[in-house]
């Protein structure tokens, strides 16, 4: 499972997950929700490298 991302030449951001469709349904379940939360973190980090410390835009 890894998620990955891309920044478009128009300056949005692209991330994929990758996960395998083994196990119970649940245990698939969970493997999304880590992958999901894994994108979360990654989209809020290039986020927070636009700002300056105080929350302005940085630049």
């Amino acid at each position: 499972m890894a998620s990955q991302y891309k920044i478009e030449t128009d300056g949005s951001v692209t991330i994929t997950m990758n996960f395998k469709q083994e196990g119970s349904m649940l245990e698939q379940e969970e493997q999304i929700a880590q992958a999901v939360a894994e994108m979360v973190r990654m989209a809020t980090a290039l986020s927070l490298q636009k700002f300056d410390t105080d929350g302005r835009p940085a630049g």
